[in-house]
């Protein structure tokens, strides 16, 4: 029996074709005066010419374009001036992912917690449907507040929201950097940490010297991702490390580690789910059995490294059982630094 998957939907405009790794696809939400809809970008894109008209987004994506490589591909969705809020940015998600799949979503607007709120909830009503996301929002900049008191404001902003599947960026004084951050995502594979010093620092960016150890203190205590430099390699920038907001229970705490578990997921799904849906198996051990061999085919994938590259997770291990209307997958990920980041389970209607 040949298994053949789910091919990638690919929606394209303007003669941008998607890479077909979905885990490096992106999407930016932002407003524009005078522009509406999705258009997609890739890294060669005169990103100063489609988007004339907004300076904060142009200078994003061309960031993003400067720290990511030949394979960059984006979608940019625009909706009107002061429409990017928490009461309609679930829509605006639920209209991408009806239309394209991608994996990383970046807002280009100054997040708070009801707007991280209402991300985090649509992460979860697609989740359900079997559609996995990471997100990265951004604080304000500091303006007129001393490092300290900037430091503070995000810590008190964001205390009681949690998230396992959001990072937020303290861009303290600096536009621009939430691109670097997106770039950098779409240029490393997904185990890897987008603060990893031996892969080089971000392009186009610049740290402030105001900001010291005891604000980085409380800004990476509250969860944050922000520039820094290391007495290491003084002319470089950085980020502390790629946190996302996570709570005490979580066990994924990095977006490296929730990168890894939505690209599990959806490999599970791509082996999987045609041929548990058309009711190929026996409703016994062993068709269980055989449907396990054939959901675990991508995390074997993920689990072997391949020449120039390392393997995307430690180890693993998968299992199927029927239930009624269907079966439920049931898998465990050790990422490489064999730390266990999911014991989870995935059902499937039959």
């Amino acid at each position: 029996m040949t298994v053949t998957g789910i091919q990638l939907q690919e929606a394209n405009s303007g003669g941008v074709v998607a890479p077909l790794g979905q885990e490096f696809k992106q999407a930016y939400f932002s407003e524009h005066p005078t522009l509406n809809g999705m258009q997609t970008i890739n890294i060669t894109s005169d990103v100063a010419n489609l988007f004339a008209g907004n300076a904060e987004l142009i200078g994003e994506l061309e960031t993003a374009q400067a720290n990511a490589d030949n394979s960059f591909f984006a979608v940019v969705y625009l909706v009107a001036p002061l429409a990017l809020t928490d009461l309609l940015v679930g829509g605006y998600i639920a209209d991408l992912a009806a239309t394209y799949e991608v994996a990383t979503l970046l807002f280009v607007t100054n997040a708070d917690a009801a707007f991280a709120a209402a991300v985090n909830t649509e992460l979860a009503a697609q989740a359900a449907q079997k559609r996995y996301f990471e997100a990265v929002l951004k604080f304000r900049k500091a303006g007129a507040d001393t490092p300290s008191a900037y430091a503070t404001a995000f810590n008190t902003a964001f205390s009681a929201f949690s998230s396992s599947s959001v990072s937020i960026i303290a861009p303290t004084t600096q536009d621009n950097w939430l691109g670097a951050f997106g770039g950098r995502l779409a240029r490393i594979r997904v185990q890897a940490s987008a603060g990893k010093v031996l892969d080089g620092g971000l392009k186009n960016v610049l740290t402030d010297p105001a900001y010291g150890q005891s604000e980085f203190t409380v800004l990476d205590d509250a969860r944050a991702v922000f520039l820094k430099r290391f007495v290491e390699d003084p002319s470089s920038v950085f980020v502390n490390d790629d946190l996302v907001m996570y709570s005490t229970s979580d066990t994924v705490t990095t977006m490296a580690q929730r990168r890894v578990l939505n690209k599990a997921k959806r490999e599970i799904l791509f082996y999987a789910f045609p041929l548990i849906n058309d009711d190929k198996f026996n409703k016994d051990e062993s068709g269980a059995m055989a449907a396990s061999q054939i959901a675990s085919k991508g995390l074997e994938v993920m689990k072997k490294p391949v020449p120039g590259k390392n393997r995307e997770i430690h180890d693993y291990s998968l299992s199927t059982s029927w239930v009624t209307g269907g079966v439920a997958i049931a898998f465990t990920l050790i990422d490489v630094n064999r730390i266990k980041i999911v014991d989870t389970t995935i059902e499937l209607t039959i």
